[in-house]
């Protein structure tokens, strides 16, 4: 699997890809070269710099002043193509995707060059520039959401009123996903590509290898038989060949997790801070829950597993909840709002935590229920079979 320094990288190139907005829109070219021609209006003879994003770092490239007619051009010659970083300033600047021989012609307004900018002549960075419109819209909703949920944070009614926002952000993230997916499937064999496949939407991927791993593994067959010796194509193929081996290795973790196998103990604090292992319940029919506070199917479905919980824990049953978020708070705020009273447990690593691998964890929610000797019973226990299962088990 990539490490934190090379996915940083990619985590960066979405930040900068928010520069990346409003209108998309001869001559003879060069061959080895690509030239950068800008005509913007509001100068005042502003320096203007050209940066190469490197896998691993912004790589200077050349910086020019902006003259009286507001025009500026560079000439670079790459090694291939690129993305590259037009910035006026740390909070004004767009992303470019430049090859060689190609005529790059930007116009905009220079004040607000990230919000309005016209490109042409490079294939790349059109189609960055198209992403980007679709993408600026769903931000400038959810920044809606967030100056109302800042308003009432205040509020008696703070509770349903962050219910809601949640629900209308999660409308405009599927609307993100949607269209992520379908930008790539329609621009496989190009760069741009890449940024819609690593994108951060509210501090969220909005693909992430487990649920879009065919996504993964469709721009990374297509982008590696053409740009092979490309370092952003060499990452992703890396990353999609390091998923593969792990599926592997959780198709043989799987079998130790068969019925009737010891299920591997846990070893974490519960939200009081004290130590509570998941060995300590032998004695007791135990559904070892994974979740999230911070995952919405996760959520919604704690109301059938507590009702469950009600009806037999008086009967020796217990619920060993084991959250997979990062933040303490929200962990917190989850267990007291949806008053979960079985025992808690999380270790913070969320989806890093040692038992994702032991337990083969791809998606949540996710249920195990396991015997009075700790042995798995079953697997993948939805609530309705749950209730099917402790029927027959106390019924006796």
């Amino acid at each position: 699997m990539p490490n934190n320094k090379v996915f940083s990288f990619f985590y960066f190139i979405i930040i900068v890809a928010l520069g990346l907005m409003a209108g998309c829109n001869s001559n003879e070219k060069p061959v080895d070269e690509f030239i950068i021609h800008g005509k913007l209006k509001n100068t005042l003879g502003e320096k203007i710099v050209l940066q190469q994003l490197k896998i691993d770092s912004l790589k200077p490239i050349d910086s020019v002043n902006i003259d009286d007619n507001g025009e500026f051009i560079f000439k670079h010659k790459p090694q291939g193509i690129s993305f590259y970083l037009l910035k006026v300033s740390d909070d004004n600047f767009i992303t470019l995707l430049a090859d060689k021989g190609e005529k790059i012609e930007i116009t905009g307004d220079l004040r607000q060059l990230a919000n309005e900018y016209n490109v042409t002549g490079s294939d790349g960075s059109t189609l960055l520039c198209e992403f980007n419109t679709h993408t600026r819209e769903n931000y400038r909703k959810t920044d809606s959401l967030y100056k109302v949920q800042t308003l009432y944070q205040d509020s008696a009614n703070y509770v349903a009123i962050k219910k809601n926002i949640d629900s209308v952000f999660e409308t405009v993230f599927a609307d993100q996903q949607q269209y992520n997916q379908k930008f790539i499937q329609k621009n496989r064999t190009s760069l741009s590509s890449l940024i819609a496949l690593y994108q951060v939407f509210g501090r969220q991927k909005v693909l992430n290898e487990r649920d879009h791993f065919s996504i993964f593994k469709l721009l990374d067959s297509t982008l590696f038989m053409i740009y092979p010796q490309n370092d952003y194509v060499l990452e992703l193929h890396t990353r999609v060949k390091g998923i593969e081996l792990a599926q592997k290795e959780k198709l043989q973790n799987l079998a130790l997790l068969d019925s009737g196998r010891a299920a591997p103990d846990i070893k974490m604090k519960n939200i009081g801070g004290f130590p509570q292992n998941l060995s300590t319940l032998k004695g007791r029919y135990t559904l070892v829950l994974f979740w999230a506070a911070s995952s919405q199917p996760s959520i919604k479905s704690l109301d059938s597993y507590k009702w469950i919980y009600k009806k037999y824990r008086d009967k020796g049953f217990q619920v060993y909840a084991v959250s997979f978020d990062k933040d303490r708070r929200t962990w917190e705020y989850g267990v007291r709002e949806n008053h979960l009273s079985w025992i808690n447990v999380s270790d913070l690593l969320g989806w890093n935590s040692p038992v994702v691998k032991d337990y083969s964890i791809d998606t949540i929610p996710h249920a195990i229920l396991i015997d009075r000797d700790g042995r798995i019973l079953k697997r993948g226990i939805g609530s309705d079979m749950l209730a099917g299962w402790l029927n027959k088990i106390y019924k006796f």
